[in-house]
């Protein structure tokens, strides 16, 4: 077996229930092929397509580490973020989360995501595009 960080491949800490916690850290599962660990799902990526006001990018950026940051990174089944700028528009924005599951994504509360998007509005002028993906490693 391969032991990464303190466990073996294939034991209950990686296979069982703490599968949320080893992806958070951003530690693939391994699998060893002497014993069948479950296969892990699909990781769900949240794409967000923001306009910012000319030459707004750096306040953006910033308000939404302050903001946004800590509850994200505090959520179950978060993994982590990426900004994206976009080389052919610099008033484009895009924010992509990768989510341990669907579900963990879907259980934040949806009166805290409008409360933190309260929060940012002024920060950009619109919302261009909302997409989700799965990610099949």
């Amino acid at each position: 077996m391969v032991d990464v960080a303190g466990y073996s491949s294939c034991q209950t800490k990686i296979c069982g229930t703490d599968r949320r916690n080893w992806l958070r850290r951003g530690t693939r599962v391994l699998r060893d092929p002497l014993h069948a660990c479950p296969q892990p799902g699909p990781i769900t990526i949240e794409h967000l397509c923001f306009r910012v006001p000319p030459g707004g990018q750096g306040e953006f950026l910033r308000q939404d580490e302050q903001i946004w940051g800590s509850p994200l990174r505090n959520h179950p089944g978060f993994l982590r973020k990426e900004t994206w700028l976009d080389g052919e528009d610099p008033e484009l924005i895009h924010i992509i989360i990768h989510w341990a599951s669907r579900a963990d994504w879907k259980a934040f509360p949806p009166e805290k995501v409008e409360a933190l998007d309260r929060s940012m509005q002024p920060f950009y002028l619109r919302l261009e595009q909302a997409k989700e993906y799965q990610l099949w490693a």
